[in-house]
Parts: C-alpha cells; structure tokens; sequence
C-alpha cells in the first residue's frame, strides 16, 4: 500500500486490486446462486408446502407471492449492513453480508412448511440485498474501467447461477440439496474476507482526510448524524431521480423471480427448461459485457437507454416463442436472457450513477434511503402483481409489469438524468 501524502489519497497495487475483483466475483457466485436457487424450484416448493396439501394451484401460486412481499420488509433490517458500511467500514459490513446469506441457507434447508422455508428465503434476501461486494469493487476499480469490473463481478456470480442448473438437473425433487453450497461457500469466502482483504482504498482515504480536518481545525463533523449529512447533499434529489429510474427497470424482478419458472413449466418439462436458463446464464456474460464497455465507453445514460429498450422489446418476444412451443426453445432462451439480464443491470447503471453523485462517507448509508424507499414500493407492486394473478395469466402479468414503466423510466433518462462516468469517487464533494 501507499500512501500519497500530499493528496492524503490511499492507493493499492495493481494486483491487489485484480485479487480484490477475484474476491468480489466469488461473493457474487454465492450471491447469485442463492438468489436463483428459490426462482428455480418455486413450482416445486409450491407442490410440496401448499397444492400437495390442498391448495388449489392459482391460489397457492398467489400466497407463494403474497408471503414472498412480507419478506420485503425484512429489507429494513438491512439498512444496517449499509450503515456499518459507513460508519466502520466496507470489509466488517462484507463479513456481516456473508455470513447471513450462509444463516439464511440454514434455515431453508430444515424448512418443514411454508412459513419456515419462507423465513430462511426471508432472511436470505435479507443479506443479499446489501451487495456491499459491489460497493467495494467499485470504490478499487480504476475510474474508467468501474463499470466493467462491475460488470465482472457480476458474470463471475453468472457461474452460480449455472451452478444452480447443474443442481437442479442432479437432484430434483430433492431442491434442499441446492441450498447446501451457499453455506459451504459462505463460510469459505468468509474465512478469505477476514485474512485477505483490506479496507477500501476510498473509504481509508476519506477516514485519514476527516482525521486531518478534525485535527487541524474543531469542525462538527465529528458529531454530525449521517442523515443529516445525506439530506444536505447537493445531488440528493438527483440521487433519488436515479434511482426512481433504476426502480421503474427492476420493479418486474420479484415479479419475475416468483413465476418466470412455473410459466415455462406449463410448455417444457425440466430438460427443456434447463436450457434456457442455460442459454440465458452464458448469454448474459456477453450482454453484461457489452452494457459495461457502452457505460464506460459511452457514458452511463446510453447504457441505461439500451437497457431499458430491450426490456420490452425481449419480452415481447420470449414470450412470443414460448406460445410457439418447444420448436423454438433456443430463441426463448436468447431473448429471455437479453430481457433478464437487461432487468438485473438496469439497477447495477444506476447505482454505479448514485455512487459517482454521493461523496464516500456516504456511499453506503445513502442507499439507506433509496433501499428503504425501494423495500415499500416494492412490497406495493410485489402485493399487487400476486393479486392481479388471481384474475390475469402469467404472460399478461409479465407484460403489465415491464413495459409502462420501462416507457418512464426512458423519457426521464432522456430528458433529466445527467452523465457520471469516470467520476474520481475520492473528488466527490457534499
């Protein structure tokens, strides 16, 4: 490490940064298998807890969802992770974020009914929704390059995704099984965390910076509540703005998540299934790729615009070759990945963007007010969508979901979104 003291400005080496973005893909894997598992066994789940137990199929389908909004509120809880991102640092609130997607993936195992199975996924969720690896990573990246190592971090975690298949296709109907890894895993990465990484770079720069500050004159910074230092912010409206935008592209995922699998079930058999979720996962490497080179080469704005474009339009036509039927498998695996991966991403632009708008001491804790804002909006659609599923098909409810607000979210990228790539995160003032 050096140290610049001029600049008061922390630096790592070349390598460790690689190691570090080595590091961040391997939380991500266990991220992203995690958060696909569920998705992936959800018609499975529903049989075993609720339909071989009496429940008519559309409504067990509707409770699955209902319950699944609850666990929304849970997001609250991890508001703190974020703030102990801030407040003592972005390695301890990591350590924190992985050891209770492990917990979660404990309680799900010994699930015995579907409260019990949902509290594991719940407090899962819970952790995963953090994502203080990509935090980090873009805090150590070189400013040029910060979406694209996002972007990496993000393809390394595709590998668990295809890891899920790889599970799914061995073990079903034995879904418990899947869940096995994350907490190996877990724990492993947790271990490498704790005697191999280093505080980031940015952060220990913005600490040693207050340190002088407060040592050289008596300043309130010392005492100021973080809150107040957010609400002060000169961007924080434009923050909120972005991030409305990232919501309007992501406000289908839960949606997505919860029935994309049982509708693909109702054309193809498990086989069949796996590969477009195959297809999807190595499909994604390439767009994730593209979306991050536009970003940095382009700027952030033309990135989100082809994001939010494809949204629909992919869509439209996965769910067109679907009503094809199984002739056309390989075509619905391309366009679903080009959706999905769209979807995903969308939220990875804009807070990559809100990073660039937020100075470092609150980085972290300004996505407390963005996330909680997030965990309500999403409780409303997530409770609405479930609802609307009692009277609509899965495909309408798709269609309902995605395009009115990918619509939105483009004209207000368009006319009030400003550019931030390739901002120095260590130059961002309040």
């Amino acid at each position: 490490m050096e140290q610049q003291n001029e600049k008061k400005k922390i630096t790592y080496t070349k390598q460790y940064i690689y190691y570090s973005l080595f590091v961040m893909g391997l939380i991500n894997l266990v991220d992203i298998f995690t958060s696909n598992a569920g998705p992936l066994i959800v018609s499975y789940v529903v049989d075993e807890f609720l339909i071989s137990r009496g429940v008519p199929a559309n409504v067990a389908y509707a409770q699955y969802g209902a319950l699944g909004s609850i666990g929304l509120i849970f997001g609250f809880i991890s508001l703190s992770i974020k703030y102990i991102a801030d407040k003592f640092g972005r390695k301890k609130a990591l350590i924190v974020n992985v050891l209770g997607m492990s917990i979660g993936a404990i309680l799900v195992i010994f699930a015995t009914d579907i409260l019990s199975y949902m509290l594991g996924t719940w407090i899962g969720n819970l952790f995963l929704a953090a994502d203080i690896q990509l935090l980090l990573i873009s805090e150590e990246a070189p400013k040029e390059k910060r979406q694209i190592f996002n972007m990496i971090v993000m393809i390394v975690g595709l590998i668990g995704a295809i890891l899920v298949l790889v599970f799914r296709e061995l073990f079903l109907p034995n879904w418990r099984i899947l869940f096995y890894l994350p907490l190996i895993a877990g724990i492993i990465v947790t271990v490498l965390i704790i005697f191999t990484l280093k505080e980031s770079s940015v952060y220990l720069t913005m600490k040693a910076n207050k340190a002088a500050q407060l040592k050289d004159q008596a300043t309130k910074e010392k005492s100021e509540n973080i809150f107040k230092i957010i609400f002060k912010l000169k961007n924080f409206k434009m923050i909120l703005l972005v991030f409305f935008v990232g919501f309007l592209g992501q406000m289908a995922g839960m949606t997505f998540r919860s029935y994309w699998q049982p509708f693909l079930s109702q054309t193809y058999d498990l086989s069949q299934v796996n590969i477009i979720y195959l297809i999807r996962y190595v499909l994604s490497i390439f767009w994730g790729l593209l979306i991050g080179f536009i970003s940095d080469k382009f700027g952030r704005k033309r990135a989100l615009i082809t994001q939010l474009t494809t949204l629909p339009l992919c869509l439209i036509l996965s769910i067109y070759f679907v009503s094809l039927g199984t002739a056309y498998i390989i075509l619905v695996g391309i366009t679903y990945a080009i959706f999905i991966y769209s979807l995903w991403t969308t939220g990875t632009t804009t807070t990559t963007m809100i990073f660039e708008l937020t100075p470092t001491e609150a980085r972290a804790s300004v996505q407390i007010i963005t996330t909680a804002i997030g965990i309500v909006l999403f409780l409303i659609v997530t409770v609405l969508f479930a609802v609307f599923l009692l009277w609509i098909d899965f495909a309408t409810l798709f269609l309902i979901a995605v395009i009115p607000g990918s619509i939105i979210a483009i004209i207000i990228t368009l006319i009030k979104l400003p550019e931030t790539k390739a901002t120095d995160l260590t130059e961002v003032k309040r």
